[in-house]
């Protein structure tokens, strides 16, 4: 539990539940309005918790091994999860279970997921190199298709999402950046 948030982490999934929430829907997926059309979820909070300040809070990291991966950020460029990934400083859990609370949404954890080759063809493979996603399951009955992203809350990639998925629900997860581009 951290800062009024409810972790929850189930068949390599991370949920990240906010107590002022009154449904559990990630932000940047869309959800019915009131009028009918579509709408997408805001985050609760408009100032965005720092990654690291999340790590550090949830003893998955030192203030020592953020200040290390920082100045080779300066000087190598990426982000800031990446570095702390590449040099070990943390597991891919531990950076998607502080993406989920700083996104306020679900995650998901790619290297523990078996994903069928028959998924990954729903989304046309020059779209998941270029858009950086990868498409991990697929519900029939719900006709629901799971998507790791770093940015669950673009628009954009939602509705190119949406329209290249011929007519699936699309629900989007943010995942590792190391994760989606290997």
């Amino acid at each position: 539990k951290m800062a009024g948030y409810l972790i929850v982490k189930s068949a390599d999934i991370v949920a990240i539940h906010g107590v002022a929430r009154s449904r559990d829907i990630c932000p940047g997926t869309p959800n019915n309005t009131t009028s009918g059309q579509q709408g997408f979820d805001r985050p609760m909070s408009s100032q965005k918790i720092r990654l690291d300040e999340i790590l550090v809070s949830e003893g998955l990291i030192t203030e020592e091994q953020v200040k290390e991966a920082l100045e080779y950020q300066k000087s190598h460029g990426g982000k800031i999860g990446s570095q702390l990934l590449y040099h070990r400083f943390i597991d891919e859990v531990g950076l998607v279970k502080a993406l989920a609370i700083q996104q306020e949404c679900e995650g998901v954890v790619l290297s523990n997921v078996k994903i069928v080759r028959e998924i990954l063809k729903f989304i046309p493979e020059k779209i998941a190199v270029a858009r950086k996603v990868v498409p991990f399951d697929y519900n029939p009955e719900t006709n629901t298709l799971k998507i790791a992203c770093e940015n669950p809350h673009d628009e954009n990639l939602y509705a190119e999402l949406s329209f290249v998925a011929r007519g699936k629900e699309i629900k989007l997860y943010v995942a590792a950046e190391m994760a989606l581009t290997t």
